[in-house]
């Protein structure tokens, strides 16, 4: 079963996730979101987010595996463009799996493949009659497309758009959007005007469906063909439908999930949100004043089923008696608390340091907490509302150890320096996905010969062939470009030997594109300089000369700032060269590409940008 979002309960739900997982409770989102693809496995929108809430937690396997999923149930529904890519690449390899599911597409196919496509487009035709007298609409229409396109590459452009119309006179395949796809695409090359208006209809009804890969064709038409009311339209449209590809929440949907999920308001505060003028809803308006610092103002507005919130409201307030009693309640209300309820009570309690304890609600709140902290590295706020806790229902060794764990989570804040985050392209079935993962340097105390030197025995993951190599000559520009900018330095830099771990194992680690990331990660462990986690970084490296380093263009520079976008970091570090290409709308729409890149066009751009040293 897919669901089209008509179940508003269900839709409540995911926005309740995506809240979580925009104020960092990632956790926590991750549990509801398995939970609830467990009720519905066919659910293509909950399949997604939870990849997504994966991949923003660096479990790039798991990841990967939802995206294969996706991929399978695409092929299984709509996508028969994709389908006839990866058979026609099993006829090219001869690596087709010893099955005859599609045998009149197979036998085109494989004419195609031997170049004879008069041959090919004869058995479209006589495929497509015999598919027809079968009732196999599947066939019929990838024999349809194939054909068309083997028309199209022939430049025979009115026979494949005529036959792309003729197939559309079947009520069944109408809408269909693989059709309309390559219909849109035939009429487009066409180059004239009627040309350019047909596709542009065709992709406004693609658009209006959430094809993104339609808007920025379809803004291109519409500027084409004078339309600047309509490209306007469609900017603003495409903008909305990344947003929601993406899982982030509007201002206005974010606020109405607070009303059901408590979040802390040093948290939520950092979201855009409404202003309190513009929301009806007394409790939506009180937990925005709550937000602003006005606690009482909020108290008078809050009605006493909002627990969680009048907590907080009543701490702000000093009345911490009751705030605790609404915590307690709020706890027992969810009877299966999260961790921003669990950390609710600890800090009502907290204040309330001569108040008898109220045991089953404590038990509740350390139930959650300790799952959440054996589930991901605990934060020092996390860990000291845990001490707390424990504390209260007797286990004080269990209380001072998480305490010291907490001094020493504040000392050694994440990420430390030689963490840096990556983007990267997969490959799945038909095509490159983007993802971020981590690149790792280390250091280590050297004597003799090990001393500045990357270690061969600490370089680290499924390396492609001569990436070594690469790694080798990354890390030896980097400490001449950094001896040369801070030669105070060099006497520390040489007291170390190094290593580097490059994270993503499903496929072997290499490309160009890994240079700036690994650069930026010794420059990071060199400087013992932490880099922020919200950075992601892409780009190749040339040696010009004494201390110079230049960043040159990669590979899928757009795929990979989606990637970004979707691993839930706010900027992408890339080639200079390539800010024109990005900002192209291909994949990202250019006004969220343009707030989330950082063109640099050397390394000492990014060290300055990074203001390291």
């Amino acid at each position: 079963m897919i669901r089209h979002f008509d179940d508003m309960e269900g839709e409540r739900q995911l926005d309740e996730i995506r809240l979580l997982a925009e104020t960092g409770y990632q956790h926590e989102a991750r549990t509801l979101a398995e939970n609830r693809l467990r009720e519905t496995p066919d659910d293509l929108e909950v399949l997604g987010l939870t990849a997504q809430l994966l991949h923003r937690i660096g479990a790039i396997s798991d990841a990967i595996d939802r995206w294969r999923r996706l991929r399978e149930a695409s092929m299984r529904g709509r996508s028969a463009l994709l389908r006839l890519t990866i058979l026609s690449q099993e006829e090219k390899d001869g690596t087709g799996p010893l099955r005859q599911d599609v045998p009149l597409v197979r036998r085109a196919l494989r004419l195609a493949a031997q170049g004879r496509h008069d041959r090919a487009l004869a058995a479209c035709a006589q495929g497509q009659a015999l598919a027809t007298s079968a009732g196999d609409l599947d066939q019929r229409k990838l024999l349809a497309l194939l054909g068309a396109i083997l028309d199209e590459l022939a430049g025979r452009l009115p026979e494949a758009s005529t036959a792309l119309e003729h197939l559309g006179a079947d009520p069944a395949l109408a809408h269909d959007a693989d059709r309309l796809t390559l219909l849109a695409r035939i009429y487009e090359r066409r180059g004239d005007l009627q040309g350019k208006q047909r596709a542009e209809r065709v992709l406004s009804f693609l658009a209006q469906g959430g094809s993104l890969s339609s808007f920025s064709r379809l803004i291109d038409l519409r500027r084409q063909l004078g339309d600047e009311a309509g490209v306007r339209e469609a900017q603003a449209a495409y903008e909305d439908a990344f947003r929601r590809r993406m899982h982030w929440l509007t201002p206005r949907a974010r606020l109405t999930a607070a009303v059901r999920r408590y979040i802390p308001t040093a948290q939520l505060g950092m979201l855009p949100l409404p202003d309190p003028d513009e929301v009806d809803q007394e409790v939506e308006r009180g937990i925005l004043w709550l937000v602003r610092g006005q606690a009482k103002r909020a108290l008078s507005l809050l009605p006493a089923e909002a627990c969680a919130w009048r907590a907080e409201a009543l701490l702000d307030e000093g009345d911490t008696q009751s705030a605790l009693e609404a915590a307690v309640d709020a706890v027992l209300q969810r009877g299966a608390p999260d961790e921003p309820l669990a950390r609710l009570l600890a800090a009502t309690l907290s204040s309330s340091a001569g108040t008898r304890s109220p045991k089953e609600a404590i038990e509740l709140a350390l139930a959650a907490l300790r799952q959440s902290a054996g589930a991901k590295p605990a934060g020092p706020r996390s860990l000291r509302s845990l001490s707390l806790l424990e504390a209260r229902v007797g286990h004080l060794e269990v209380a001072a150890r998480l305490g010291s764990r907490a001094l020493a989570a504040e000392r050694r804040p994440w990420p430390p320096p030689g963490v840096v985050r990556a983007a990267a392209i997969y490959s799945l079935p038909g095509k490159a996905k983007g993802l971020v993962h981590d690149v790792i340097a280390r250091r280590f105390p050297a004597e003799g010969s090990k001393r500045g030197r990357l270690l061969s025995s600490e370089i680290h993951g499924n390396l492609a062939q001569g990436v070594e190599v690469q790694l080798r000559r990354v890390f030896t520009s980097v400490r001449e470009a950094l001896v040369a900018r801070f030669p105070e330095r060099e006497e520390d830099f040489d007291r170390w030997a190094y290593g580097l771990h490059l994270t993503k194992d499903d496929e072997p680690s290499g490309g160009p594109s890994l240079e700036l990331p690994v650069a930026v990660a010794f420059a990071s462990i060199l400087l013992h300089v932490p880099v922020p986690s919200h950075w992601v970084f892409s780009g190749a490296l040339t040696y010009d000369g004494a201390g110079q380093l230049a960043v040159r263009q990669v590979g899928e520079i757009g795929l990979k700032l989606k990637a970004t976008l979707h691993a839930g970091a706010s900027c992408l570090v890339l080639p200079s060269q390539q800010r024109e290409e990005v900002l192209s709308g291909q994949e990202v729409p250019p006004r969220i590409a343009a707030r989330s890149i950082l063109p640099v066009a050397s390394l000492d751009e990014v060290l300055q940008a990074l203001q390291m040293g």
